[in-house]
């Protein structure tokens, strides 16, 4: 069964990413390890890790919440969204 809460942190993670919150090789760290830690928001282990901030951490939050109302709090279409931005 998937747990919402992996979706959230899926796209805490694209978003910390496209803002430059902190580096590709820092997001796959981070991921590599909340495979390992599931119950362990990704947000948590970024600051951790010494990627990024609490406040920036806070912030980034913010940012999705406000990202995903936009987008009818679904997770799918605000990923969807910023990967359309991508440019391959």
């Amino acid at each position: 069964m998937k747990n919402p809460g992996d979706d959230r942190n899926l796209f805490f993670g694209i978003l910390g990413l496209q803002v430059g919150f902190f580096s590709q090789s820092q997001l796959i760290e981070s991921m590599q390890e909340w495979i390992l830690e599931k119950g362990t928001p990704l947000q948590d282990i970024c600051v951790r890790k010494r990627f990024m901030t609490q406040e920036y951490a806070d912030f980034l939050n913010e940012l999705v919440d406000r990202h995903l109302e936009l987008h009818s709090g679904e997770v799918e279409k605000s990923i969807a969204s910023l990967l359309s931005l991508i440019h391959i």
